[in-house]
């Protein structure tokens, strides 16, 4: 009697060992598409040595970060390189690209609007808007280009496509590329599986171009001397899941019949906002969840997502501090920059959070303070590079493993979990080997 308890306890203990990382790791689309295909002019001397595309997936838009190494083995010269959107309509105006930034070795630089009669950007059939800027090269010189941008999501789609292709001159192949895509905000990995209703696809990713490693919360496509004429295809099913149970906010400002509520901050949708009015510092919110959450990252975005171009117009929060239910806090300053920052946090399970605005940027129109999103994420992202850290030779591409690696908790959980199982079959077959022996003696 007394090893069938032991056994049993052992059993209890492995499953509670098990529990650990689902409580730790769980991370919680509904996507359109832009980037058709496209074909690019070619360089006699430049060469596309390096990439690396993340894209960061959610229900209502994507974050998208592109990274380039060209060299150039000939003369000097300058070259275009660009975005496309999708074919002009009423909805292309309020979905698809938004908030295109570019950077060179670091430095941000001036991007322009084009049409697809430049011939100097390539070709696509139908009137196609172009973001685009300038790349010179002197003769042997290697150049890290950055491109970030966000792509709202229709809700009559549910799919999302880029090009991996990028609109710009150069010659050959593709000497290497990292192409990552990670689940972020509310979407699981259950959200990019056929669901059982489509027969014999049914439990197989709904993810294209096949031949991508999954794990955890990313899937990643490594390839060398390639021609990039692919595009990453992702299909959505499911409906998002509940992150709050509720929240409560100090002020909301409302402008004619907009109330840009709370609830704003965590609709998946950088087009809406929570605002509010006064001098700015001072406000606050208090996010409740329904059972205590592992918080190891808080993700916002200061400012209002749907006014790109008026984004320093209003005020934008400065000096946060995150409290948690246990009592500890951390203070962060915030970029004055309109992008998804994400501030890493000691890890703490919490019934809620609460956010203080401690100071802000001052606006052209200083009565108002935007935020657009917020994310409480139980994995921390190591993935984000700023743009001044792509160094030549893209030696960060190594260190882009997101959160999917498995840390030191994970690998002494999952270490831990096998050491109680084989222990429990070694007890269950001398409880077998000594049962047998006693109906010999018997």
């Amino acid at each position: 009697m007394n090893n069938k308890r032991f056994v049993f306890s052992l059993f209890i203990t492995a499953l509670f060992v098990l529990l650990i990382p689902a409580i730790a790791q769980a991370n919680s689309m509904y996507l359109g598409s832009s980037g058709l295909p496209l074909k690019t002019k070619e360089s006699a001397s430049i060469t596309l040595e390096r990439q690396v595309m993340q894209v960061w997936l959610r229900y209502g838009y994507a974050e998208v970060e592109n990274v380039y190494q060209f060299h150039n083995s000939g003369e000097a010269q300058t070259f275009f390189i660009g975005l496309p959107e999708e074919i002009n309509t009423k909805d292309q105006l309020k979905y698809g690209v938004y908030n295109f930034s570019a950077y060179m070795d670091g430095e941000s630089v001036d991007v322009k609007t084009a049409k697809t009669n430049d011939e100097q950007l390539g070709f696509m059939n139908g009137t196609i808007n172009w973001h685009k800027h300038e790349v010179f090269l002197a003769e042997g010189q290697r150049r890290i280009v950055v491109h970030r941008y966000w792509l709202r999501i229709s809700p009559s789609k549910n799919k999302l496509l880029i090009n991996l292709a990028p609109a710009a001159s150069w010659k050959g192949t593709v000497g290497h590329a990292d192409y990552i895509l990670h689940l972020a905000g509310g979407l699981t990995e259950q959200n990019v599986v056929y669901p059982k209703a489509l027969g014999e696809v049914a439990g197989k990713y709904a993810i294209q171009p096949a031949g991508f490693e999954a794990s955890q919360n990313q899937m990643r496509w490594t390839l060398d001397n390639f021609e990039p004429n692919d595009e990453i295809s992702v299909e959505i099913f499911g409906k998002k899941s509940r992150q709050l149970s509720r929240l409560r906010v100090s002020l909301v400002y409302t402008d004619g019949n907009t109330v840009f509520e709370g609830t704003n901050l965590f609709d998946e949708d950088f087009a809406s906002a929570w605002a509010y009015g006064g001098p700015g510092k001072g406000e606050w919110l208090i996010a409740y969840f329904e059972k205590k959450k592992w918080i190891r990252e808080v993700r916002i975005i200061p400012g209002y997502g749907q006014l790109e171009s008026m984004y320093k117009y209003f005020n934008r929060p400065r000096l946060i501090t995150v409290y948690f239910s246990d009592g500890t806090r951390q203070q962060f300053e915030l970029k004055d920059r309109l992008e998804m920052q994400f501030l890493k946090v000691k890890p703490t399970q919490t019934q809620y959070v609460k956010i203080d605005v401690d100071s802000v940027y001052k606006g052209i129109y200083p009565d108002v303070t935007y935020i657009s999103e917020i994310e409480f994420s139980d994995i921390a992202s190591t993935s984000r590079i700023e743009p001044d850290q792509w160094k030549i030779g893209l030696k960060q591409a190594s260190e882009v493993e997101g959160s999917s690696s498995y840390s030191l908790f994970d690998l002494i959980t999952i270490a831990a979990a096998a050491a109680v199982f084989l222990l429990i079959g070694w007890q269950l077959f001398l409880l077998m080997r000594n049962r047998k022996k006693k109906e010999e003696f018997e």
